[in-house]
């Protein structure tokens, strides 16, 4: 087993509502063990909530396996591309509390998409066992539509400004973060820039794209990401 000795950080910032927002990533350049994920998330005044919306290609192709020991565990053998989103999934929301901020300032919505998409499951920081036990129900099969996944993510956040519960409201002048992971190519849906642009001019929204393994459309993917931290991790080594 091994991982690479050098990693790649990437970092944005930008100017959404007034608030000076710094969003930066750190993952190795390759690894064939454990697959550590660095998020760091900092403003010049935190919004009054901080939204992330994690979006899991639950594809055909990411049953497949990875070749690697994404979580450490050989016991287990190695892992697939889902099992690998679904690691890196709950080490966004762990860092997410080691950060220290308040969990009831912090929503996490889940999104799956394949040939269409669905809302999982919508969580606070409070819930790390409710977020873990959805990650792990999620299933492979079916196509690669990326304008299900974001068109889902919108439709979650303004269901939120229509229930009955004030709490959870996701508004433009959050803090409104999406991270995007897909393992392959996008063969359903359109590119999804109508949907990114409804999720800038309705909720300022930064949308970072990780492609997973080798068959990842790192093309694809720019299209719909803003912060120019478009990343690629595989998840075995690479010459």
């Amino acid at each position: 087993m091994a991982i690479g000795t050098t990693t790649t950080t990437t970092t944005a910032s930008d100017t959404f509502n007034g608030l000076d927002v710094t969003l930066q990533m750190t993952l190795p350049t390759w690894t064939d063990e454990t697959l550590p994920i660095d998020v760091d998330i900092t403003t010049n005044g935190i919004g009054p909530s901080i939204n992330v919306a994690i979006v899991v290609d639950t594809s055909g192709s990411t049953g497949g396996d990875s070749g690697s020991d994404v979580d450490g565990n050989t016991a287990n053998g190695t892992e697939t591309f889902l099992e690998a989103e679904q690691f890196a999934a709950k080490e966004l929301f762990q860092s997410l509390i080691d950060a220290g901020y308040d969990p009831d300032n912090v929503n996490i919505t889940l999104v799956e998409y394949n040939s269409g998409a669905s809302l999982v499951g919508e969580f606070t920081l409070s819930d790390q066992a409710g977020f873990n036990n959805a990650v792990d129900g999620l299933d492979d099969g079916g196509a690669t539509n990326f304008e299900a996944g974001l068109n889902t993510v919108l439709s979650a956040w303004d269901a939120t400004n229509t229930d009955s519960n004030p709490d959870n409201d996701v508004e433009n002048g959050d803090t409104n973060l999406v991270v995007f992971l897909s393992d392959g190519n996008r063969n359903r849906g359109d590119d999804a820039s109508d949907e990114l642009t409804e999720l800038e001019d309705n909720y300022g929204a930064l949308v970072t794209a990780i492609g997973v393994g080798v068959n990842s459309n790192l093309d694809d993917l720019n299209v719909i990401d803003n912060t120019g931290c478009l990343l690629y991790t595989s998840p075995s080594p690479r010459d």
